[in-house]
């Protein structure tokens, strides 16, 4: 990694628009002295672009495609050219395509943003694709907590991965200069009330002019501006509706408005009428200008304004509310005006680009942190009890990623070992490959063992490997015991001892099967290795899988199939589908189904990619059996 965190943010366009402006001003809010941005955009250029560039950052075009289409080799040399050491999509297409390029660019960290509230099925199961793009992501940033909710509940994204960072604007400045009330020809002394919003559906701005005529039959000074960008023809449309409405005095549509300062300086009140809303940073604007508001409560908008402080919120698509909550403020103006104070000062309290800013930096720099915690205060610093042999030549490194149980079984028999060795967790690194190398870079020992959360260790394990990897010659690299595996009920490679002068000059390759293919290395380059029997009868020195739910022993039979039909090397398991069936049959236990499942899952699939299991990422098989078998699998994974 480079000494500045290089951070690719990629978004749809930059033209102007909320979305569009939140990730500009991401981009020039980022420290330049920890990150270098760069902005990548795949669907039209604008004028954030030049503001962008003309900051010294770096803009580019990146066209992620579909999977089988030419360009996608295209834009993933692109990134993997710019080498970025996170990949941060800010995208709203109804694809995973972004996230796929990325990970085939082998971006280290891949970080996908969320800003609607799935707006095309709102209470509908997830997408395949939205299952495939949260397959490549190891974060999840949700613009509010209502987003971060259907990201749980809709899609499944574990909440170790969900990191909400609000939207933030700036606080703009005092100004003397004309507002857009002053250039426009408008009725003498009108209350104006404004909407920024795109001219699309899911702004409503039908029920905006609906609720509007009833309030012109009532305060016929009261007028309608409204600006954003056209979608397919709607501001005509909608110009159409005025015409019917019969209220040509009362409305200005306009197109987008680069000054918004100026916008919101000519209004009296904000009026938000969308259908579906995540964090809407209009509103926020709206906010900033000390302008009170109206809005439908929708999506993220209550996290904003607060009903009855900083504004009103009235139900979606009922334009007598809308209309009602008008008039109420434009006939209190003392309550108008201290509702406008509070919202400027709930934006500079909570909601400032500052504040957003150093949301994502914080997530930047957690993200690309080696973690290395220490043990848990219930967790021995070392194996074995007081009359233990000690062994200050050999450490002990867990690899855990937060399994309880298993975690507490795995260390009750290290504190029954026959030695003393001190321990070194290493908690929540992925992928294992990562883990490993971990281990590399913090051994002092001449010898360190490998020990699962979920391997249980007869108390004499570690002793027996030292003593054997001590007298074995000097070109043995590590000795892999046995342990019995209450899964297959078998004895399987498990537990191992290294040498690590010698392990530690073959740095270990994010690619399945990590461990075979150093060992490969290692026979190559002259070392031994030295592997137990696993043959009927053969000794194990203890136990593997002892605590399996639904979702850890399907994602174990998947990976496992995976790696037989990427590497061929675990010729075992050939009669296993055949029998995790009968053993379903039998015993009608739903983690025995859940197995049987997992090895269909792993034979009729591959990994997309050549790397090591992540267990960050969402797995899209379980998630979508997860939805068939919804009852049993939730109950699993609570």
């Amino acid at each position: 990694m480079s000494e500045r965190i290089r951070v690719l943010l990629h978004v749809d366009s930059l033209v102007p628009g909320g979305l569009e402006r939140k990730v500009t001003s991401l981009a020039l809010g980022l420290d330049r002295r920890q990150f270098e941005p760069i902005v990548a955009w795949s669907w039209q250029y604008g004028i954030f672009g030049d503001q962008l560039q003309a900051a010294g950052i770096q803009v580019v075009e990146i066209v992620p495609v579909a999977a089988r289409c030419a360009g996608v080799g295209k834009a993933t040399a692109q990134i993997r050219q710019l080498a970025p050491d996170i990949y941060h999509t800010f995208s709203c297409r109804q694809n995973a395509s972004d996230t796929l390029v990325a990970r085939r660019a082998r971006v280290p960290i891949i970080i996908s943003a969320r800003d609607n509230m799935r707006h095309w099925a709102p209470r509908s199961p997830a997408r395949n694709w939205e299952f495939d793009r949260n397959s490549r992501t190891q974060y999840v940033t949700p613009c509010c907590e209502a987003v971060a909710e259907l990201c749980r509940r809709v899609e499944g994204v574990n909440s170790r991965r969900v990191v909400v960072i609000h939207n933030g604007v700036e606080l703009p400045r005092i100004s003397q200069s004309p507002s857009i009330r002053d250039t426009l020809d408008l009725p003498p002394n009108p209350f104006v009330i404004g909407y920024a919003a795109r001219y699309q559906k899911l702004k409503a701005h039908e029920n905006l002019l609906r609720a509007l005529r009833k309030i012109v039959d009532r305060r016929p000074d009261v007028h309608l501006l409204c600006c954003g960008a056209d979608d397919e023809g709607r501001r005509a449309q909608l110009e159409e509706l005025v015409v019917r409405l019969s209220l040509q005095n009362n409305v200005t549509l306009l197109g987008v408005q680069h000054d918004m300062d100026r916008f919101y300086r000519g209004l009296d009140l904000y009026v938000h009428a969308s259908s579906s809303e995540a964090f809407s940073m209009a509103i926020l604007e709206a906010m900033s200008h000390r302008l009170p508001v109206v809005a439908t409560r929708v999506g993220g908008t209550a996290e904003s304004v607060l009903d009855g402080e900083t504004g009103l919120l009235v139900p979606p698509s009922d334009p007598r509310a809308l209309c009602d909550a008008v008039l109420r403020l434009r006939d209190e103006t003392d309550v108008r005006m201290s509702m406008g104070l509070a919202g400027r000062d709930r934006v500079a309290r909570h909601f400032t680009v500052e504040h957003m800013v150093a949301g994502y930096e914080a997530l930047y720099r957690r993200a690309t942190s080696p973690r290395v915690p220490p043990l848990p205060p219930d967790a021995p610093a070392f194996t074995g009890g007081p009359e233990a042999r000690d062994l200050p030549d050999t450490t002990i490194f867990i690899t855990t990623i937060g399994d309880e149980v298993n975690f507490a079984d795995c260390i009750a028999h290290l504190q029954a070992q026959t030695v003393r060795c001190p321990i070194v967790l290493i908690d929540r690194v992925a992928p294992m490959s990562a883990a490993f190398a971990m281990m590399h870079k913090l051994c002092t020992t001449p010898y360190y063992v490998q020990v699962d959360e979920d391997m249980l260790l007869h108390p004499h394990a570690i002793e027996s490997l030292h003593d054997e990897l001590e007298q074995a010659p000097e070109d043995v690299a590590f000795v892999c015991a046995a342990l019995w595996d209450c899964d297959v009920e078998r004895a399987i490679l498990g537990v191992k001892i290294y040498r690590h002068a010698i392990v530690r000059q073959f740095p270990y390759r994010n690619v399945i099967s990590c461990e075979v293919r150093q060992m490969n290395s290692m026979k190559a380059a002259g070392y031994k290795t030295v592997l137990h029997s696993t043959d009927e009868g053969a000794p194990c020195l203890g136990e593997h899988g002892k605590h399996y739910s639904a979702a850890t022993i399907f994602q174990r039979w998947q990976r496992l199939f995976q790696k037989h039909g990427s590497m061929g090397h675990l010729t075992w398991l050939e009669p296993w589908p055949v029998r995790l069936l009968e053993r379903y049959m039998q015993t009608r236990e739903p983690e025995h189904l859940y197995a049987f499942l997992g090895s269909i899952s792993g034979i009729a699939g591959r990994p997309e990619f050549d790397r090591e299991l992540d267990w960050r990422d969402a797995n899209p098989a379980l998630q979508r059996m997860n939805f068939y078998f919804d009852a049993h699998l939730n109950k699993e994974q609570k």
